[in-house]
């Protein structure tokens, strides 16, 4: 009898653990103890009137509809956490494009608008800083315009 209990409450820890785990690794280990737990279970003793009896009371008890949900919790819980950990890299991904993007406007400027400007002989500031500045400032509002122009392209959803 002690045996049936202690079977069960530990299938009752992983189900109510199971809807609390907020990593997939963490989600992965709720698996790997519950595969375990199972392996264990029928593992218990050598003989099979023993193990026939332990099952009976097992199935009386409820633990393989309690193995289903914790197994379905599981699966739940997987998917709420990949999506999570999938929506943090993608915002980091895009912090580091534009971080990257942002060190690229001052090479922008001197490499690209500068000379540009000079060409087309356009007005500049006489102070060489302020005209500097001025190219940095072009290339920032040039990358930004692109960049918004991109997100924009990009976000739009094909008709259906």
């Amino acid at each position: 009898m002690e045996l049936l209990e202690y079977a069960y409450m530990l299938h009752k820890r992983l189900f109510e653990e199971a809807v609390s785990h907020s990593t997939s690794s963490a989600v992965i280990q709720a698996r790997r103890e519950l595969a375990f737990l199972d392996n264990r279970m029928n593992q218990v003793s050598h003989f099979l009137e023993v193990q026939e009896l332990l099952r009976n009371g097992w199935t009386a008890m409820g633990i393989p509809e309690l193995q289903a949900q914790i197994k379905e919790s599981l699966e739940i819980r997987q998917s709420e956490t990949s999506s999570k950990e999938t929506e943090t890299a993608e915002r980091t991904r895009r912090l580091l494009v534009i971080l990257f993007g942002l060190l690229a406007v001052p090479r922008i400027a001197v490499d690209v608008i500068g000379p540009l400007w000079d060409y087309l002989e356009l007005w500049r500031p006489t102070d060489k800083a302020l005209a500097q500045l001025f190219m940095i400032a072009l290339a920032m509002a040039g990358v930004a315009l692109i960049t918004l122009l991109l997100l924009k392209i990009v976000g739009k959803k094909p008709r259906t």
